[in-house]
């Protein structure tokens, strides 16, 4: 339910914009189980915003809070809070979301 509310909160272009990007950063791939991506449709496995820290615990609608998740895996996780497990499968997928969150954190600094 976490999208429907992203969707209220934040403009198309700018969500097109996030999604693009973050397809970019993280390889097409699922920050949860790390299975490829849909870019959009409704398929279970098409690539939905997810918050890292959901907003029933603080997380916020910033760039720096959203990754791409399966529609599914995004469903199933709710609002429980999910811990990186690295492996060397998960690694290089790792190093892209890490990366990301340091360029997102980078541009929220630049604009306040």
């Amino acid at each position: 339910m976490s999208w429907l509310r992203t969707r209220r909160t934040i403009s198309a272009p700018l969500r097109a914009l996030w999604k693009s990007e973050l397809l970019r950063t993280q390889k097409g791939r699922c920050w949860i189980c790390f299975g490829e991506m849909i870019p959009f449709g409704e398929a279970p496995d098409s690539a939905t915003f997810d918050h890292i820290l959901p907003r029933s615990k603080g997380g916020s609608d910033t760039l720096g809070n959203f990754l791409l998740a399966h529609k599914r895996c995004n469903g199933r996780r709710g609002n429980e809070l999910t811990e990186y497990r690295p492996s060397k499968v998960r690694a290089s997928a790792l190093r892209a979301i890490k990366e990301h969150r340091k360029q997102a954190t980078a541009t929220q600094r630049e604009a306040t």
